[in-house]
């Protein structure tokens, strides 16, 4: 089958099922589905904060929701959505990790930026439903490694060689030295490690998901689009003619 047929990790998980109208996610229990939500949220310099912004109280109709996510700043405060409650994420592995069952699903929201870095390493400690915002983390696990203020040479090298074996030791060592580039971050993805033990994969693309059926094919992978949020007032209306019009398009 293909990567848009394997499953559908969607909101609860495997533990519940759904109410038969479709609103309301039920947990095995016969309450309602409990999610984690690992997430950046604004004002964190990521474009997935204001995604999870807008589309998590939406989820948190059909489902109770707790996110995770750390202070943005010394003095600053994540920026929560109305109705719903943030945790840092060391208090969901500091109660137990969630060894209890108090959620039937939990997501990471994963982007190639250093501000995902307590998503991927929650996602990497326990893996549940990996949520791919980027098919390529390699710019975010050299930024926390390599590249970033807390030096861990060896866990880049190690990353590396555990996709791509010896030809990932030799790019390692070429970017301790400073001859790699940008480029072969492109061509190293980075995404196997963290993509092959999760238990779900959500991607936003047919072309995303049928990258993570070669590195995951395991692995139920389901195709969410990405949403848009409420159009601006000033292109509202404008047809797809007009709008390649005014950008100059042919």
């Amino acid at each position: 089958p293909s990567a848009r047929d394997r499953g559908h990790p969607g909101p609860g998980g495997t533990r519940g099922t759904r109410d038969p109208d479709g609103r309301r996610g039920i947990a095995a229990g016969g309450g309602p589905m409990q999610l984690a939500w690992f997430t950046p949220l604004p004002p964190m310099l990521s474009g997935i904060a204001d995604y999870s912004s807008e589309i998590a109280p939406h989820v948190a109709r059909r489902a109770g929701m707790t996110l995770f996510c750390p202070r943005p700043g010394l003095f600053r405060r994540p920026q929560v959505p109305v109705g719903l409650s943030v945790r840092h994420p060391s208090d969901y592995f500091d109660d137990g990790g969630d060894r209890d069952g108090r959620f039937d699903a939990t997501y990471y929201h994963l982007a190639n930026n250093p501000h995902h870095e307590f998503v991927y390493r929650a996602a990497r400690r326990r893996p549940e439903i990996a949520v791919f915002h980027d098919v390529v983390l390699h710019h975010l696990i050299a930024a926390v490694t390599i590249e970033g203020r807390r030096r861990d040479p060896s866990g880049y090298e190690a990353a590396l060689y555990g996709e791509y074996g010896h030809l990932g030791t030799r790019l390692a060592m070429l970017r301790r030295v400073g001859l790699a580039s940008d480029f072969e971050k492109f061509l190293f993805p980075l995404t196997a490690h963290v993509a092959g033990q999760a238990k779900g994969i959500v991607v936003h693309s047919h072309d995303a998901a049928e990258k993570m059926a070669e590195i995951a094919p395991d692995v139920p992978i389901a195709v969410i689009p990405h949403h848009a949020g409420t159009t601006p007032a000033e292109v509202e209306g404008i047809t797809r003619e007009e709008a390649r019009d005014r950008l100059g398009l042919p």
